[in-house]
């Protein structure tokens, strides 16, 4: 308004820019947190430029933080101290964006008598059960410990040999996987529990096709909080519970 209450009218112009929230693709392996390396990349392709992280063992105090420039979408820094149980990374663009996120690095395989089923069957005997209470006492004390600082999930992954085909053999390990799994669930493990079977393709003794070989006819019980990685065409997994 002008002197004698006149008005007019300014026009303006001006450029607004609007960009989504930085969203991130971390590629962390056990042993290359425990080494202190990482990669990340922004999933719109934008240059990230620094980084802050903080590490955890078993404490809420992380037991390390260090920031830095990311080169190359590498994060890297020195070997940690400790067992890493809780990593949180943050990770900095060139358009001021920033992204936090929890990572889980680890694993723990449950050591066990494997189980023996009659072929092609998914039952589990009652001569067997002993071998399963036996790892259930191993399992509550791990899924007990790590789960005081994590929220830890169980996997069950089933394995066979080469007698059969490929296909059948993925749905008997998945099978055999669940019926583990299933028993652990009613015998009272508490958390979230997924089984899946790789069939033949990751046999713990090579052999020609068509080889009856028990080494192979195994399955993996491992305690972890971020879902394993499937190869692909391998089953999903099956939540249990």
């Amino acid at each position: 308004m002008f002197e004698g209450g006149e008005t007019a009218q300014m026009p303006l112009a001006f450029d607004v820019s609007l960009f989504a929230a930085l969203d991130v693709r971390v590629d962390a392996t056990p042993e290359g947190v425990a080494e202190g390396r990482l990669s990340v990349e922004a999933t719109d392709g934008v240059k990230l430029t620094r980084f802050d992280l903080r590490l955890y063992s078993r404490s809420d105090e992380p037991f390390f933080e260090t920031s830095g420039p990311v080169e190359d979408r590498r994060v890297e820094w020195q070997k940690a101290s400790q067992l890493v149980l809780r990593a949180v990374l943050v990770v900095h663009d060139e358009l001021k964006r920033f992204r936090e996120v929890t990572l889980y690095p680890w694993r723990v395989n449950i050591p066990h008598e494997e189980v023996h089923f009659d072929t092609g069957s998914a039952t589990i005997s009652s001569a067997e059960e002993p071998k399963l209470t036996r790892t259930f006492d191993e399992l509550r004390g791990t899924l007990a410990d790590y789960g005081r600082w994590a929220p830890v999930k169980l996997f069950v992954v089933g394995h066979t040999d080469t007698v059969g085909s490929e296909r059948s053999n993925y749905e008997l390990s998945k099978a055999r996987a669940t019926a583990i799994a299933t028993w652990f669930a009613k015998r009272g493990v508490d958390v979230p529990i997924y089984a899946t079977g790789l069939g033949e393709t990751n046999l713990a003794t090579q052999t020609p096709d068509e080889t009856d070989e028990a080494q192979n006819r195994r399955a993996e019980y491992v305690v972890a909080v971020e879902i394993p990685v499937l190869p692909s065409g391998a089953p999903r997994w099956t939540t249990i519970r």
